[in-house]
């Protein structure tokens, strides 16, 4: 199994700071790329993904040209007033994984789970036909 790695840069040096324009224009400061374990075990592969602070249903999987992305977008506003002034705050970010799935990962069938802060995905491996396969006589 293969990670696609994304280059999300390095926080740009104060020398030339304002003269970059990719600082103004990309996303690199808001995005988090969370950690992730990947197992090869014999029938299935396993990845583990830390992912803190969510709920289930805070995850969009998608799975298209053999390409499984796990992303994220959490988005908090607060607001509070008190005597003479208003307090408004938010809080915006995002996280995105992607993985390229190896030739033997079976696209069909594949688990997802989530507990205590890790997004547990289950991708189980094609049966080899060379194996030969049992037939049942009814």
């Amino acid at each position: 199994m293969s990670l696609i790695k994304k280059d999300l840069g390095r926080f740009p040096s104060l020398v030339g700071f304002f003269d970059n324009d990719d600082f103004f224009v990309s996303n690199k400061f808001d995005m988090q790329l969370p950690a992730a374990n990947i197992k090869n075990n014999e029938t299935n592969y396993e990845i583990d993904v830390a992912a803190s602070g969510l709920e289930k249903e805070d995850f969009d999987i998608d799975l298209s040209n053999g390409i499984l992305t796990i992303s994220n977008e959490t988005k908090e506003e607060h607001e509070g007033t008190e005597a003479n002034y208003t307090r408004k705050e938010f809080n915006y970010s995002s996280m995105k994984r992607s993985f390229r799935l190896p030739e033997d990962a079976s696209e069909d069938d594949i688990n997802a789970a989530y507990n205590k802060g890790v997004l547990k995905i289950t991708i189980n491996k094609k049966t080899s036909s060379s194996n030969g396969k049992k037939i049942d006589v009814s």
